[in-house]
């Protein structure tokens, strides 16, 4: 229903209340009259009805006409205003909203524009910190693996070693198996100063009074050999180290170990120091670093009787450096051997030189006569070039003049 419709009911309502409070009154004032004649009371009653009715319904249907048209072009009048400004409203309500939604749709997408800008570095930025995870998890993958060969290597090399270890402590427990050792540490040693055994030295050389060194360094023009014997007095060391056992027999032990030690200077000097074979001095070689400074440091007493039998007491470390130090004497003394025919040679160069410098005196006089000949040569090629451009022109000149005199 619409809202003039609505108004015309509530009006029309309005007076059908009013007509039944009208027909109220009056039937109330034709009681009381009524009262006074009560024989008349029911004409009275249906004609004054009638004629009320008629005329309150001639009445009011022309009231209720008037006032519905009044009613009505009013309704319409302010219902035209409203829906003129209900249209202007709802234009400007529409043209609002839309810009809203404009502006809704443009910050939508600004705002999808950032959000996506931001998945996109958010996602850039995981699968860089996911690249660099998985390239450092790879890298270290790979370096424990690599370092799991390594020690899978290594435990190789201990197992290995331990045999070695085994091996080893069986040979030292021999005595003649730990000689062996000696001499083989000692021939690892000297060729790996001088190279294969030959001119510099030798292994098991026989000396002249019938007696074999483990190794001889020859020296130049037979001044006097250097004996090298290997000695390892391990066996009352080992005991004298030993843990836990009482001082009195590390005691005894170290006696022992001292007259071990005595026994081999004395068949160094005794065997290997020959006047006219030999230098004055032998060298006797410890395969051990752990028994050689021992010796050193707590022994002082082994290392006097040492010197006083001329006696070099050597371990693998400072042989390597004793035996450097013949090295640079040989080379040294092989040096000053051949410096007279260093000398000779450089005056045979000099000699060469002097007809070189000979010979090139004469070519650089012929190159620079070639020269001068080449500039002569340069200067006439010079004199003709311009001879023959002199010699265009004047063809060209006559053949002008031939052209206009034919005119």
């Amino acid at each position: 229903m619409s809202l003039p419709d609505t108004v015309i009911a509530v009006i029309l309502g309005a007076i059908l209340l009013l007509n039944a409070v009208m027909l109220v009154l009056l039937f109330r004032t034709i009681k009381d009259k009524g009262k006074e004649k009560p024989e008349d009371f029911g004409n009275l009653i249906e004609n004054a009805l009638y004629k009320n009715q008629l005329d309150l319904m001639q009445k009011t249907n022309d009231h209720i006409r008037e006032q519905l048209e009044k009613t009505r072009a009013v309704i319409d009048q302010r219902f035209e205003v409203l829906s003129e400004k209900n249209a202007q409203a709802l234009s400007n309500a529409t043209k609002e909203l839309y810009e809203i939604q404009n502006k809704f749709s443009q910050v939508e997408v600004q705002l999808l524009k950032t959000v996506s800008d931001e998945l996109a570095k958010i996602n850039a930025s995981v699968e860089t910190r996911l690249a660099t995870g998985f390239e450092q998890t790879r890298t270290t993958f790979t370096n424990v693996m690599e370092r799991l060969a390594v020690i899978d290597q290594a435990q190789t090399n201990i197992e290995a070693l331990s045999k070695d270890i085994i091996q080893l402590q069986d040979i030292l427990q021999d005595k003649t198996k730990r000689g062996n050792f000696g001499e083989f540490q000692l021939n690892a040693i000297l060729e790996n100063v001088f190279g294969v055994s030959g001119d510099i030295y030798q292994t098991q050389y026989k000396m002249s009074n019938d007696t074999r060194v483990d190794a001889i360094i020859f020296t130049p023009e037979n001044k006097g050999h250097i004996a090298i014997d290997s000695k390892f007095p391990l066996e009352n060391y080992r005991k004298m180290i030993a843990p836990g056992i009482p001082e009195a027999e590390k005691k005894n032990y170290e006696t022992a170990f001292k007259a071990d030690v005595k026994k081999h200077i004395d068949d160094i000097s005794r065997k290997y120091i020959i006047p006219g074979e030999t230098i004055g001095y032998a060298l006797m070689f410890i395969p051990s670093e752990a028994i050689y400074y021992y010796i050193l440091a707590t022994q002082q007493e082994l290392v006097g009787y040492a010197e006083k039998k001329h006696v070099a007491l050597t371990s693998p470390t400072t042989l390597i450096a004793t035996l450097k130090v013949i090295q640079i004497s040989l080379l040294d003394y092989k040096r000053r051997q051949n410096t007279n025919l260093i000398i000779e040679e450089l005056r045979k160069l000099s000699k060469e030189f002097e007809r070189y410098n000979d010979r090139w005196t004469l070519v650089r006089k012929a190159i620079e006569k070639a020269k001068d000949e080449s500039d002569k040569l340069s200067t006439t090629n010079e004199k003709i070039i311009k001879q023959f451009e002199q010699i265009g022109k004047m063809d060209e000149e006559t053949l002008l003049e031939e052209k206009v005199s034919s005119e």
